[in-house]
């Protein structure tokens, strides 16, 4: 394993902005948040994901660590930037929840055409003619393209899984690139906890 980079750190106004876009996926509350940049068409999110190793690291520290997810499609799979699109149009219909359960249902069955996507819309209890609606006109593809945009620029991501470990009070962060185990982000979790 590569040592964890030294900390970086987003100043007020670019903390405020970023924590205030967030869909949290967990405790409201935490200290540390784990922004989890992410293709639904790349094997090693899939794995990542199937392992459970954000959930796990979650919740072994107890209310103090949380997680989210964003889009990051990369180029070469062609059905990534569709599918971001598409969770967008879930979370747009139906919330938070609906979007966490898109992702997972997503993450989870691997189905990325239009009739996968409109059936993980329907199991996050998203109303599916109007995501189809929405993901027929296009819509959100600068949302998604937004992003990828802030995850390369803010953070300095450049493939998936890119995670992020953020301090919410102090602006903190470390990179934790690829699809690693629970240890790599404890490590970043308990530097930044310090």
């Amino acid at each position: 394993p590569t040592a964890a980079p030294a900390a970086n750190q987003l100043d007020d106004a670019k903390l405020e902005e970023f924590v205030s876009n967030l869909r949290i996926d967990g405790s409201e509350d935490a200290e540390i948040v784990i922004v989890e940049y992410s293709d639904h068409q790349c094997p090693f999110c899939q794995r990542h994901f199937a392992q459970g190793t954000l959930q796990t690291v979650v919740d072994k520290f107890d209310g103090e660590v949380t997680k989210t997810f964003k889009h990051f499609p990369l180029s070469f799979h062609q059905q990534a930037e569709p599918s971001a699109r598409a969770a967008e149009c879930v979370y747009a219909d139906a919330g938070t929840e609906a979007f966490n359960t898109f992702n997972a249902e997503i993450l989870t069955k691997k189905n990325l055409s239009k009739d996968g996507l409109l059936a993980a819309a329907e199991v996050a209890w998203a109303d599916v003619s109007a995501v189809e609606t929405c993901f027929d006109n296009g819509e959100y593809a600068d949302e998604v393209r937004n992003q990828m945009s802030e995850g390369q620029t803010l953070f300095g991501v450049r493939g998936t899984p890119g995670n992020v470990v953020l301090n919410m009070e102090t602006g903190e962060w470390k990179l934790v690139s690829g699809a690693q185990g629970p240890a790599a982000f404890e490590a970043a979790i308990n530097e930044l906890l310090q």
